[in-house]
Formats: structure tokens, sequence, C-alpha cells
């Protein structure tokens, strides 16, 4: 899979839109709320937060992801690699079983 259908795929997954919606939701929710002049005192420092942790959070979620699509792989690579060294091994004639 090439790096741009993966990012793709990433931006697709449950984590990121989790990411998405807490990020954007959260500083939006704190944005209506300091326009409308019924925020919390500290609402500013909140959107200050929640928007320069997004493209962190976003960060780690791709690091993860990327960890464990490269995991699967190695798995896929060394189960294939036993099936090879089985079927290597067995006698001529004989079947694998179930």
């Amino acid at each position: 899979m090439n790096r741009k259908a993966a990012l793709v795929q990433f931006l697709r997954s449950f984590q990121a839109i989790a990411i998405h919606i807490l990020c954007i939701g959260g500083s939006t929710a704190l944005t209506v709320g300091l326009l409308e002049g019924n925020a919390p005192p500290d609402a500013l420092a909140g959107i200050c937060f929640l928007l320069a942790s997004y493209p962190v959070l976003l960060g780690l979620a791709w690091w993860q992801f990327n960890d464990d699509a490269t995991l699967l792989v190695i798995n896929q690579r060394h189960t294939s690699d036993e099936e090879g060294l089985n079927s290597a091994t067995r006698p001529v004639g004989t079947k694998e079983e179930s």
C-alpha cells in the first residue's frame, strides 16, 4: 500500500475521526460560548490547547497506525515463511491437515 492510500485509510479510521470530533468540536463549542459571552474564564486557553494538541494527537495516532500496519505485514510474512517451510518439509504425496 502506498503512503497516500495509507494516509487516506488512516484519516477514515475510527481513531482519527474521534480525534477530529474531539478537537474540532471542543474548540467550536468553546468558541461559540466565548462569542456568546457565557464561556468559562479559561475558554481561550482551552481553545489554544485544543488547536495545538490537534496535530500532535493526529501524529501520534498516525505513528501507531503505521506501527500496527508494519507489525501486520511482518506477521503475514512470518506466517507465509512458516507455511513455505512446512510444505517444503512435508513428504511428497501427503496432504496438509486442517
